[in-house]
């Protein structure tokens, strides 16, 4: 059975690689460079992962952050490690899971079905993980328990497709990781989520924040149609996870506008949690398959398993 950390990490054909394009629009930054990744990881990972583990206060955190710190001071010649918490590593696998995806929408889905593609960010029930509990938080639990509501509402049958990758925010002041899920879906997938809404457990997340109470819908999706695609797809699998605090200043709910960068030994504790999982891990794909020539999609019609092109 093909997986698709396998599929990702093969050489893509340079017209599906975002790196060599320039990002425009809402998401105006280019793609991270090699240079930079390098960089962050042996010049800010790995250090602070060591400074973490000199102030541990239980043995085995200060031994995992080390065999985390000397992953990350890699040279040049021996490469990166094959680990998500690697700056450089998450670049090779962001470029080929966004090429991949970038495809199978361009040969592989219908044209009548092709401008119902769009972007989801998706916050399920019982998600919020204080950062004390965080080594525990199971991505495999995670997805299956969002499966199995998706297949509730008829995404088994439904002609359509989904691919969603776990992502996280930290929120400073109450120490919480924010598990939620970035996804790219197509055709009847979309009614499967608007329906999932409907559902008690997934009506708006209700936080407090100071003094106010705020509300946060669980499922958003981009309705208004993509405009440059291979931009659009940059979203799905992130390089980092952000810092983003919550609070009230002169008596207002704010929420940091800009992603921050998550300080101290929680950044530590998220590159550990990475380090002990995979592409594989933190994925979900409902009606597609991998394949040795990509990602084919169920149920959208008759795909020649030989070419792998829609007929």
């Amino acid at each position: 059975m093909a997986h698709l950390s396998s599929l990702a990490s093969k050489q893509i054909a340079d017209r599906y690689r975002i790196d060599l394009l320039p990002l425009v629009g809402d998401r105006q930054k280019d793609f991270e460079t090699e240079d930079e990744c390098r960089a962050e990881d042996t010049v800010v990972r790995a250090p602070w992962a060591r400074a973490a583990a000199r102030e541990a206060t239980d043995p085995d955190n200060s031994t995992a952050a080390l065999r985390l710190a000397r992953k990350l001071s890699y040279n040049v010649r021996c490469g990166p490690p094959k680990t998500l918490a690697s700056s450089l590593f998450m670049r090779g696998l962001r470029n080929g899971v966004i090429g991949v995806v970038w495809q199978m929408i361009e040969e592989r889905v219908p044209t009548e079905l092709q401008s119902s593609v769009t972007t989801v960010t998706i916050s399920p029930p019982n998600s919020d993980i204080h950062e004390d509990q965080l080594s525990s938080f199971c991505a495999e639990k995670f997805l299956k328990r969002f499966r199995r509501w998706l297949y509730r509402h008829g995404a088994k049958e439904a002609r359509g497709w989904g691919c969603f990758f776990i992502h996280c925010d930290f929120e400073p002041i109450t120490r919480t990781f924010r598990f939620h899920l970035h996804g790219v879906v197509c055709g009847e997938m979309i009614a499967v989520l608007d329906s999932l809404r409907k559902e008690e457990a997934w009506k708006p997340i209700e936080r407090k924040v100071g003094s106010q109470t705020k509300h946060y819908p669980r499922i958003r999706i981009k309705r208004e149609p993509i405009i440059n695609l291979p931009n659009a797809l940059g979203y799905l699998l992130k390089s980092y996870w952000p810092s983003k605090w919550e609070g009230e200043i002169a008596g207002k709910a704010k929420r940091q506008a800009k992603h921050g960068r998550i300080q101290g030994h929680a950044h530590t504790r998220a590159l550990l949690w990475l380090d002990q999982h995979s592409l594989d891990d933190i994925k979900l794909l409902v009606g597609l398959r991998v394949r040795r020539n990509g990602l084919v999609p169920s149920k959208l019609g008759y795909v020649n398993e030989k070419e792998g092109k829609m007929r």
